[in-house]
């Protein structure tokens, strides 16, 4: 045979063999795409909600979004399904690459590819500590100590108390030698008992000298001027305490207050009579007070410009254990919640009708518009008479630098954006969220 012809065999087995691995891969081809086209009847919202794969309150939208992310995965995509209906909707926060979670959860909007939109979720809460707003600071416990002066000089004759002792308001603290107080009280009296024959304001002279002397015959005896604990004895028995000497220390144990100091950006927020609750961590009590002393000079603490206070307590401390000098929580009630709701002030807005929430709808993914009805207010909280429940959960939309901060944007989009970035004016508010 000729070589021609071995050549012309040789070309019709290679053609032969390119049309057989073209017709494999063509049927190949054919066989992925009724596979995919089968799983995707497989992973349908009704197919999945049949099998109970979908979470009660996931909606079919949101399910279709879902499910567009991960086509390339039904496998995760039945992983995410079954830790929703674990775990909750929030669970998952709408996006491949992770997005920040500051408050509840952030769902996402798909604006574009490059650039996330986000909410804020928040959930109404019946939490008991969310029903007032406080400034907490941290206080001190004091009393106040009284010293027991001597209002005359003498040699003291006997000391009735020691440190430590209790005393009650007239009680005797020490006893002074009254000889030269008796004598001079005597001539007094006798003095005045023989001025009939004066005139009249000789004799009143007289009878004001009489009285003086018997003020100084009983100032021999030191008694306390309340109730207390003797914190320090100043005299000893045979020495001479002189006029105007502290004979004893008493602290007035019923007589206890909280001092703090307020930082100068709260001050437009404090009252006299404003309410607090004073907690003492390392005793297990809590009680209540009001500010009665609010200074009228500032001090300066470390750089910061504070407001001295003081609050008298509804309850004494010291009948639970508590001694003068221990440090305490405060919490002083800017506003307190009784009925409603206390949400942040960032999720109600205004309109020509009145005040409204956004409400995360279950069956929708635009948020539903739900005017309320608002009672007391503050710089951070607002109250919700009416018109939201325990259980809802509101949109909070965040400014554009919460957006920036939340995607890990906020340093590109200063001055030029960067190769890939979108510049700000491409953001769009997705419909349903306020201007």
């Amino acid at each position: 045979m000729s070589k021609k012809g071995n050549k012309s065999k040789k070309k019709k087995k290679v053609i032969i063999i390119l049309l057989v691995i073209i017709t494999i891969f063509l049927s190949a081809l054919f066989s992925y795409k009724f596979f995919i086209s089968g799983n995707k009847n497989e992973y349908s919202y009704e197919s999945l909600k049949g099998q109970g794969l979908i979470p009660e309150t996931l909606t079919e939208a949101r399910f279709e979004t879902i499910k567009e992310q991960y086509s390339d995965d039904p496998e995760q995509l039945l992983d995410i399904l079954k830790n929703m209906s674990t775990n909750g909707l929030d669970s998952f926060n709408g996006n491949r690459r992770g997005m920040i979670n500051p408050i509840s959860s952030i769902v996402d909007t798909g604006v574009d590819e490059d650039f996330e939109s986000v909410y804020l979720v928040y959930p109404i809460s019946e939490n008991e500590s969310e029903t007032a707003e406080y400034i907490s600071i941290t206080g001190t416990l004091e009393v106040e100590t009284r010293e027991v002066i001597s209002k005359i000089s003498a040699d003291i004759e006997k000391v009735f108390v020691k440190e430590g002792d209790y005393v009650t308001e007239g009680s005797t603290i020490a006893v002074l030698d009254d000889t030269e107080y008796q004598i001079n009280y005597i001539n007094a009296l006798n003095d005045y008992e023989n001025s009939w024959n004066s005139s009249a304001s000789e004799r009143k002279l007289l009878e004001l000298k009489l009285l003086q002397a018997e003020k100084n015959l009983g100032y021999a005896v030191i008694k306390s001027p309340i109730n207390g604990i003797i914190s320090s004895v100043n005299v000893n028995e045979g020495e001479m305490i002189s006029n105007e000497s502290a004979a004893v220390s008493i602290v007035d144990y019923e007589n206890v207050y909280v001092s703090g100091v307020i930082d100068e950006v709260d001050m437009s927020k404090i009252y006299d009579e404003m309410k607090a609750v004073i907690s003492f961590p390392n005793y297990d009590v809590e009680i209540t007070g009001s500010i009665y002393f609010i200074s009228p000079v500032a001090e300066s603490s470390s750089g910061v410009v504070v407001v001295p206070i003081e609050i008298e307590l509804d309850e004494n401390p010291y009948e639970k254990g508590i001694i003068s000098g221990v440090s305490c929580d405060v919490n002083l009630i800017v506003q307190d919640f009784i009925d409603g709701y206390i949400v942040s002030s960032n999720a109600v807005y205004e309109d020509e009708e009145g005040s409204y929430v956004l409400k995360q709808a279950d069956d929708s993914e635009t948020p539903e518009k739900v005017y309320v009805e608002v009672g007391e207010s503050t710089d951070d909280n607002v109250q919700i008479l009416s018109g939201v429940e325990f259980g809802d959960v509101l949109i909070i939309q965040p400014d554009m630098e919460e957006i920036l901060r939340l995607n890990g944007l906020e340093e590109n989009f200063i001055g030029s954006p960067g190769e890939g970035e979108r510049p700000l004016q491409n953001f769009s508010p997705p419909v349903g969220r306020p201007d």
